[in-house]
């Protein structure tokens, strides 16, 4: 799933933050996916809407993520961070440069 350089379509993420899924968790499932992107250099690459007035109507299955269009019920922070990792995978660290090229 490449998403960097305008090769696919951004991943698109919405976090219900209706009261309901808010109380249950999705604030934190906000910082979770704020503090994931910033750490693994892709906040400008993945597009995160927060969905609050636009409540998906499944406040008794929240709190709700939905990814791409796949919903996602009941979802802790270990949830998030499992999500995020299957969806946006961290980028592959840069070689070090040998000692050869060092010289």
């Amino acid at each position: 799933m490449a998403f960097r350089s305008g090769q696919m379509d951004k991943p698109h993420i919405v976090i219900c933050i209706g009261s309901s899924c808010f109380a249950r968790g999705n604030e934190r499932n906000v910082a979770i996916a704020e503090e994931y992107l910033t750490g693994n250099g892709l906040a400008d690459d993945v597009n995160v809407d927060l969905a609050g007035s636009l409540c998906s109507g499944r406040c008794a299955d929240g709190p709700i993520v939905v990814i791409n269009g796949e919903v996602f019920s009941h979802v802790d922070g270990g949830v998030m961070i499992d999500l995020l990792r299957r969806y946006l995978p961290t980028p592959s660290p840069v070689p070090a440069a040998s000692a050869n090229e060092r010289r």
